[in-house]
């Protein structure tokens, strides 16, 4: 009996320990994964406004080409309208 009720309680507080230790971790990883998807939530939301940025400033640079004629036109582009026949 002195040897069994001492042994009991090791494993009850065994046991007790695994299981805290385990919801622990089960929160944990469940708190960064929520961090973790937040944050390529975010992520993605900047590169969809760099994108549109970049996009505008394009139409910006390819307004001002074609005013001053620096942009050629895919049309231009043509290499037999060159030659001579």
């Amino acid at each position: 009996m002195i040897i069994v009720v001492p042994s009991l309680a090791g494993l009850l507080l065994l046991t007790c320990g695994c299981c805290i230790y385990c919801k622990c971790c089960r929160t944990r990883s469940i708190k960064y994964d929520k961090e973790d998807r937040k944050f390529r939530l975010k992520r993605k939301e900047i590169q969809q406004r760099n994108e549109e940025r970049r996009a505008q400033r394009r139409q910006k640079t390819d307004a001002m080409r074609r005013k001053y004629g620096l942009l050629k036109d895919d049309d231009d582009d043509d290499p037999n309208e060159n030659q001579i026949v």
